[in-house]
């Protein structure tokens, strides 16, 4: 899978905020918070995304299990919604 749209697919089904994956994206980096963090928007926690994604299979790895389990429960919620429907 292509970085960018396994970045992308992360941004969609992740409950977290862009805050919190760009600091995430930082601290895989090697890098200390800094107060600026606080302010990330998706665009500057996409970018790092995809350099670590790019970088690093291991970082690639987590993010497709994570982004393949967040699939399936939603799946899952929408078959259930509709079997009780």
């Amino acid at each position: 899978m292509d970085a960018r749209v396994l970045a992308f697919r992360f941004m969609c089904v992740t409950e977290h905020r862009a805050a919190h994956v760009y600091r995430m994206c930082r601290r895989v980096l090697g890098h200390r918070e800094a107060r600026r963090e606080s302010r990330a928007v998706w665009s500057d926690a996409y970018e790092l995304l995809v350099v670590l994604t790019i970088d690093s299979e291991t970082f690639a790895a987590s993010l497709r299990r994570r982004v393949i389990a967040a699939e399936r429960g939603s799946a899952m919620t929408e078959y259930k919604r509709g079997v009780a429907a």
